[in-house]
C-alpha cells in the first residue's frame, strides 16, 4: 500500500484540525511536540519532510494516542478528516499530574475546580453570557 499523504501532511493536517497553528498559520510545533511527547525538533524535522525521520512504530503510536487517530491515517494511506476533531485527546504529562492531584481533594473542591475550568473555556470559546 502506498501512502497519499506524506508525514508531513499528516502533522499539519492534525495541526490545523486541532487549531495547533501560529496566527500566520505555520505549524505550531511546540503545540505538537506537548501534545503528542515527541520532542520539538523531531515534530519540525518530520513536518520540514526530512528522510531521517519518518515516521517510525514509537512516533506513529504517539499519534495515534494523542489524536485518536488509526494507524492507516497516522501513515498517511486515509485523510485525517473532521471526524477526528470530536474525538477526546489524550491529556499530556502535566495535564494528567494535575487531573491526578484534583483527584485528591474533597468533592466540593474537585466541583469547585470543575466550575472554574468550564467558566474558563466559556470565555475562551465566547460562549460567556455577561
Amino acid at each position: 500500500m502506498i501512502a497519499k499523504y506524506s508525514a508531513g501532511e499528516v502533522l499539519e493536517n492534525l495541526a490545523k484540525l486541532h487549531g495547533m497553528l501560529h496566527p500566520d498559520g505555520r505549524v505550531n510545533y511546540a503545540a505538537l511536540a506537548q501534545r503528542t511527547n515527541i520532542p520539538t525538533p523531531t515534530v519540525s524535522r518530520i513536518h520540514r519532510g526530512s528522510k531521517k525521520w519518518a515516521l517510525r512504530g514509537p512516533t506513529i503510536q504517539k499519534l495515534i494516542d494523542a489524536f485518536g487517530i488509526t494507524y492507516e491515517q497516522a501513515m498517511g494511506f486515509e485523510p485525517v478528516g473532521k471526524a477526528n476533531r470530536n474525538r477526546k485527546l489524550a491529556p499530556t504529562a502535566p495535564e494528567s499530574n494535575m487531573l491526578r492531584k484534583c483527584r485528591m481533594l474533597d468533592v466540593s473542591d474537585q466541583e469547585d475546580i470543575a466550575q472554574l475550568v468550564e467558566f474558563k473555556l466559556s470565555i475562551k470559546t465566547g460562549l460567556v453570557v455577561a
